[in-house]
Order: structure tokens, then C-alpha cells, then sequence
């Protein structure tokens, strides 16, 4: 059996560790809301800098009602071509992640013993 103060050593440094992690957890907390505030901040000017491109000439005028109007679909056209281009992105990152993890999985199943080496090999990488 351990002496006393051996046992109140190991308590008192895994207070310790749990109080790290804790102050590690809030930590990454707060820079994950200071990440978010800032993205949020600049929306606006990036906002404001789209409809300016939008809405101005070359010159700096405003351009007229009518032309604005009639350009409106097209920039709602292109926002939706930029979304579908980034969830077919998100798809294919998905699909790759789950390729690897598949293979990660038959590679420890390989090591295990539990299926011979040959039984994947067809799989694509």
C-alpha cells in the first residue's frame, strides 16, 4: 500500500491535470469565439464591397435602377453556382475521409489477423 503522502501527492496532481485541461478547454473555447466574432465583423465589408462591385461604375457612379434590376438575377445565378461548388467540394472531402478511415480500418483488421491482406487489395486508395 502506498503511504499517505504518496496518495495525496497522486490526488493533488490529477486536481492539478484536470485543472489544465479545463483551462486548456476554455482556452480554445474563447479563441473559437474570438474567431467567430471577427468572421462576423467582416461580413459586413465584404458585403459592402460585392454591391459596391455590383452597383457602381468603373468611375465610382451608381449605376442606373433599370440596370441594376436587370443584373440582379445574374448575381443571384452566380451565388448559387458558388454554393453548389462548395458543397460539391464538401461532398468529395467527405467521401475521401471516408475512404481513408475505411482503409485504416482493414489495415488494423489486417494487423489483428482478422483478414488476410489479399482481401482488400482491390479496394481504390
Amino acid at each position: 500500500m502506498l503511504p499517505r503522502e504518496e496518495l495525496a501527492a497522486n490526488r493533488e496532481a490529477k486536481k492539478q491535470q484536470r485543472m489544465r485541461e479545463k483551462l486548456e478547454e476554455v482556452e480554445r473555447w474563447r479563441e473559437q469565439e474570438f474567431k467567430q466574432q471577427q468572421e462576423k465583423l467582416s461580413l459586413p465589408e465584404e458585403l459592402k464591397q460585392e454591391l459596391d462591385r455590383w452597383a457602381k461604375t468603373a468611375d465610382g457612379s451608381f449605376k442606373d435602377v433599370r440596370t441594376l434590376l436587370s443584373t440582379l438575377h445574374e448575381q443571384q445565378q452566380q451565388q448559387q453556382q458558388q454554393q453548389q461548388q462548395q458543397q460539391q467540394q464538401q461532398q468529395q472531402q467527405q467521401q475521401q475521409q471516408q475512404q481513408q478511415q475505411q482503409h485504416i480500418c482493414l489495415l488494423l483488421l489486417c494487423c489483428r489477423g482478422v483478414v488476410e491482406a489479399g482481401d482488400f487489395i482491390e479496394l481504390p486508395l
